[in-house]
């Protein structure tokens, strides 16, 4: 993205534990920061806006993989203004653009343009991927379980799925605390998934968001919102964001579930780039 910058960071089954991995996530953007010139300062908006979608949840998956983008809306008009004419060129009948969809021959026709008005947003865009061998991120052993003193707040859940909410709930909570300052309101916009198919699981998300996230931040944020695409007014304006996510997740997950080779991974567990030969479909 010209106007946005990309982090990509994962665990592998033989990586470092979560502690560890902040340390070297957050190194790797200092290099890459020093190398390729100042993120945007989203500590200036009044208002943060994130985006997210996840990857590799699929039984044949390698990978589960996060993303985030995180953004001032204050300054998306020339996004939106881009948006609307790839829309009304390239998509008809109001198609949502996905990842998987892009078997589609209007949204595959009409991605090189989308990700071009995607450059036009402002911001980051960060996104985890994390070996399917690493069962929880949370605890040492085998069992799969998560354990926190947030656990009422899991009761009902699968294992799989209390533990993948753990793992939303954290990255987002490291995501702000590197580009937030006090008193700044945050709105998240999440895909409608298994983490959040309902209300009632919104309101629980939210619950543990602010207190888990309570113990990233160093100061305290204004008000915090958290929704789901589901908020989208039928003009695909949330989606399309939330889109650029689901994307970018998709396609890193097929890449990094195509190789095979263990000198693939980088030394510290993290990266900027991706040396492998994109496959096909992220190619296009």
């Amino acid at each position: 993205m010209e106007s946005a910058s990309t982090v990509a960071g994962w665990f592998h089954e033989d990586g470092p534990p979560l502690g560890e991995f902040v340390n070297h996530l957050s190194a790797s953007i200092a290099r890459t920061e020093a190398a390729w010139g100042p993120f945007p300062d989203l500590r200036k908006a009044p208002t943060i806006l994130i985006g997210s979608d996840y990857a590799g949840f699929h039984k044949q998956a390698r990978y589960e993989v996060f993303s985030f983008i995180l953004t001032n809306p204050e300054m998306l008009g020339p996004w939106e203004r881009a948006r609307k004419l790839v829309r009304e060129k390239s998509l008809p009948n109001a198609r949502r653009m996905s990842y998987k969809g892009l078997n589609d021959a209007f949204r595959r026709g009409a991605l090189g343009t989308f990700l071009d008005a995607a450059n036009q947003i402002p911001g980051l865009l960060l996104t985890f991927a994390i070996d399917r061998g690493v069962h929880s991120l949370f605890r040492r052993d085998d069992r799969d379980t998560v354990r926190s003193p947030e656990l009422n707040l899991l009761a009902g859940m699968s294992s799989i799925t209390a533990e993948r909410t753990m793992r939303v709930i954290h990255l987002a909570s490291l995501c702000l605390r590197g580009t937030t300052r006090a008193d700044q309101d945050v709105l998240w916009i999440t895909d409608e998934d298994e983490i959040v198919p309902n209300e009632k699981r919104l309101r629980r998300f939210v619950d543990l968001f602010t207190a888990v996230s309570s113990h990233y931040l160093v100061h305290d944020l204004r008000h915090l919102r958290i929704g789901t695409t589901r908020l989208d007014t039928g003009r695909r304006d949330v989606e399309d964001l939330v889109a650029i996510c689901d994307l970018a997740a998709g396609a890193l997950q097929d890449n990094l579930s195509l190789s095979k080779d263990v000198n693939f991974w980088p030394r510290h567990h993290y990266s900027t780039t991706l040396a492998y030969p994109l496959a096909r479909k992220p190619r296009l």
